[in-house]
């Protein structure tokens, strides 16, 4: 009886392990799709290919192609259409 406790617990807790992995690397992955650089055919490596107006360093180390104003009108848009 102790045996059968023991080895059902050691699949319940191998199950819960490996969904807590499959979580971790889909967070992960989310992740890195979110921070990787992003890029545009219209970006000349400074300025917003939205409004045009020149990119802070902070933006451009980040390496996204939009003022913090124009991504922000993006967004917003976006979660108005529930995405």
């Amino acid at each position: 009886m102790i045996l059968e406790e023991v080895e059902r617990t050691a699949d319940e807790s191998d199950r819960a392990s490996q969904i807590e992995f499959s979580h971790n690397l889909e967070c992960l992955d989310r992740i890195r799709l979110m921070t990787r650089p992003e890029s545009h055919p219209a970006f000349d490596g400074a300025h917003c290919v939205t409004c045009d107006d020149p990119l802070p360093r902070e933006r451009l180390g980040l390496g996204r192609v939009r003022c913090v104003t124009c991504q922000t009108t993006i967004e917003r848009a976006a979660q108005r259409r529930g995405k």
